[in-house]
């Protein structure tokens, strides 16, 4: 079982000394273990080659998207002939994704779910989007909050048609609602998944490799200025101060009206673009994938029986450890609780098939399953074998996408396995995992008019790589080349490219290389100008660690998942009190009675400016736990948020509560969290506290005054002192409790 106490001690210890660690793995139970829905369909497309668009907007990923969704599907029990691939170049597809094929197979799961009631459809769209003017604008009933229809391009896109009012083939929001509705009204369960972009404007501040961006302009498809200009006077506001974007469909769910339960997670609001990429990240075998759809299927791949809501839950967390602020994934849906696929939960068994020879040991789980470089596999006789049937062990050495190889280990007084001796259908049980602890940094790219910079940082990069090589037991970096996939790029580019005096900077950039240059969600960065090659050193170094820290403690967070906890009957529940229309504080608002809106894990918020965000913590269960209550900033600042002050307990007996109000500031903005840490509490043992996690939120351009010097850095084993932005503690109430699980909200400017 997963030891708690033991592991998050560990791990959280090990942020910033260590590669990987050792983690116990999370209770047992095979993948497709359950109860299914009736019958199983699903229309899988990868739009990617597109004849009637330029080169530029050719796409790499939804092929390998396809290919990815289908084996999900077959390892989850969807017989194949009811998968129906459409893209090219496909295994086991059945044609091209033009506009025809695509509303065909709809049309026929209509049809099916008439003759066969409660079946389960699965849709998944991956390809480009974009939108154009809402088509019938002097019909109420389909006027859209911005004037514009959200857009599906298959393979056969035209272009806009002044004749129809419409891009010509394009397959539109509405014409996938009512495909919907004819397979709810007919009794199909329908989950849709689309991996598009729609609208939204970005810079790259660094060239990466396989990077693009799902997304073609309204423009680049031939829609004139003045069509546009309708859409937009016929827009019209359907969401307050505090609230988040419209979903793509409309799937008519006032009263139900007697309809089939049904899901939508979009991998883009309608205002952002959606990235593919290389994937999985350091594979030297990598592919171009959507990053959505190549989450989303590593959370179903590790986490089967999970709900719809925990699955989206899941992948905010990890766009979090990736620091991914844009996209904002979302989902939408009447049956959000329910298990994903219709499989009912029987405990999480998390085993794969297992086979030796003389080539080696392959396990048929890899990457995708959350297996790495150094995990732990106990091998037992067959899939529903008792714990205690451990025949020998297995340590993977590599994890492929889809599978591993491992070598035998002698452990636990098993000697190392024989292949010759392995009983037919034995499998491989994952009895410890492994978590990379190590942050890609990328080398900046030269380019015009920096050359000189970009030296002098490299020199000052490998000085810091030479004090690493010196101190192993610091920070564990990973240097890689510009453009190559990383957790961090460096960039050396201007404050303001068309200033005549160029400030010269050393962007921060996350694995997406999305640069934003000024503003209130203003890119880190560190000036070269006013710096010493001393004090630049300093600067980096330290920026270096808050981000390793950060990222790691944030990795943690997802890898734990939602079906972990050691908090036995702790809940962390946070609400948002909105300001007054006067700037009245949210929090005193709240004391007032005021209505608060729930901030859900699954769901990205926003909060503003004199908010009051309220947290209450509650020890439902029979023991005592030990509570922790981070705040992260999207500066990589880390807060105590509980305890409320230094010194007080952070020991919660069962039956007792706390409850607080936090007033929102914005000295930090963008994709802010709040991490819960729960420990069972074990009798005459010292409490767990982490606070020791927290560290002060780097400036929007860092200065040079940096304490305890470079080595100190390195060797730093927690993190730095506490930081102070973001959010104002005002305690209230009694006591606490938690489990580690991850809030996430945008902070933004009115």
């Amino acid at each position: 079982m997963f030891n708690v106490r033991k592991t998050l001690f560990g791990c959280l210890l090990a942020i910033g000394l260590h590669g990987w660690f050792p983690m116990t793995a999370m209770a047992v139970s095979d993948a497709g273990v359950g109860v299914p829905a009736a019958k199983r369909h699903a229309l899988v497309v990868g739009a990617w080659k597109y004849p009637g668009l330029g080169e530029r907007f050719q796409l790499r990923g939804p092929k390998n998207d396809a290919a990815l969704v289908r084996r999900m599907l077959l390892d989850n029990g969807f017989p194949e002939q009811n998968i129906h691939v459409l893209s090219d170049e496909v295994d086991g597809a059945e044609g091209s994704p033009t506009r025809s094929a695509i509303m065909d197979v709809l049309k026929d799961f209509a049809h099916k779910a008439k003759q066969d009631k409660g079946d389960f459809f699965y849709l998944h769209f991956a390809g480009h989007g974009s939108q154009q003017p809402a088509i019938g604008v002097g019909d109420d009933s389909l006027r859209e909050a911005d004037g514009l229809d959200e857009i599906f391009l298959p393979v056969d896109v035209g272009a806009w048609s002044d004749g129809i009012g419409a891009v010509e083939n394009a397959i539109t929001d509405n014409d996938i609602s009512a495909a919907i509705d004819a397979m709810r009204e007919a009794g199909g369960f329908v989950w849709a998944v689309f991996d598009s972009c729609h609208s939204g404007t970005m810079t790259r501040g660094v060239p990466l490799d396989g990077v693009r961006m799902r997304k073609v302009t309204p423009e680049a498809l031939g829609i004139p200025d003045a069509a546009l200009a309708r859409a937009a006077a016929s827009a019209f506001r359907t969401r307050g101060a505090g609230g988040g974007e419209d979903a793509m469909l409309d799937v008519g769910d006032d009263g139900q009206q007697g309809k089939a339960g049904f899901v939508a997670f979009y991998a883009a609001q309608t205002t952002e673009q959606t990235p593919e990429m290389r994937l999985p990240a350091g594979d030297p075998d990598r592919k171009s994938m959507g990053l959505f759809s190549f989450t989303l299927m590593s959370v179903l791949a590790e986490h089967p029986g999970i709900t719809y809501r925990q699955a989206m839950e899941q992948v905010l967390q990890r766009y979090a450890a990736k620091r991914v602020r844009r996209p904002t994934p979302m989902a939408e849906g009447v049956s959000l609780d329910a298990p994903v696929f219709g499989t009912r939960e029987r405990g999480r068994v998390l085993q794969w098939t297992v086979r030796g020879g003389k080539e080696g040991w392959t396990v048929g789980g890899g990457s995708l399953h959350g297996l790495a470089e150094g995990a732990l596999l106990a091998v037992v006789p067959a899939p529903a074998s008792a714990d205690d049937a451990v025949i020998g062990y297995l340590r993977v050495k590599e994890a492929k996408l889809l599978e591993s190889h491992a070598v035998p280990e002698a452990f636990r007084g098993k000697p190392a396995l024989d292949p010759k001796k392995l009983p037919k259908g034995a499998r491989a049980r994952l009895e410890e995992a492994s978590l990379s602890l190590t942050l890609s940094v990328a080398l900046p790219p030269a380019g015009e008019g920096n050359a000189r910079q970009v030296a002098r940082v490299r020199s000052v990069l490998e000085t810091i790589r030479a004090r690493e090589r010196e101190q192993p037991a610091g920070l564990l970096l990973r240097w890689v080349e510009p453009g190559a996939s990383a957790d961090l790029h460096l960039a050396v580019q201007p404050l303001d490219p068309d200033a005549d005096t160029q400030d010269m900077q050393l962007w921060l950039l996350p694995p997406t290389g999305v640069l934003q240059r000024g503003g209130a969600g203003k890119t880190p960065s560190i000036a070269l100008g006013d710096k010493s090659d001393a004090q630049l050193e300093a600067a980096l170094a330290g920026s270096l660690a808050s981000v390793a820290k950060v990222t790691n403690l944030l990795r943690m967070a997802g890898y734990v998942g939602p079906d972990t906890g050691g908090g036995a009957g702790v809940e962390v529940s946070l609400s948002v009190t909105r300001a007054g229309k006067d700037g009245k504080n949210g929090c005193k608002l709240a004391a007032a009675g005021a209505t608060a809106e729930p901030i859900e894990p699954a769901v990205r918020s926003r909060l503003y400016a004199n908010d009051g965000l309220a947290v209450r913590i509650e020890n439902a269960g029979t023991r005592a736990a030990d509570v922790t209550l981070l705040f992260v900033d999207s500066y990589f600042g880390v807060q105590v948020l509980y305890p409320v002050f230094k010194g007080h307990t952070t020991r919660l007996e069962a039956g007792a509560s706390q409850s607080y109000c936090i007033p929102v500031t914005v000295d930090t903005v963008g994709i802010e969290h709040v991490l819960s840490i729960v420990v069972p509490a074990m009798p005459q043992t010292p409490e767990a506290d982490f606070s020791f996690l927290a560290q002060a939120s780097l400036p929007r351009t860092r200065g040079a005054g940096m304490r305890g010097g470079i080595g100190a850095l390195f060797r730093q084993a927690g993190f730095g002192p506490s930081g102070s932005r973001g959010l104002g503690i005002v305690p209230s109430a009694e006591v606490e409790d938690v489990s580690m699980r991850l809030f996430s909200w945008e902070t933004v400017p009115r």
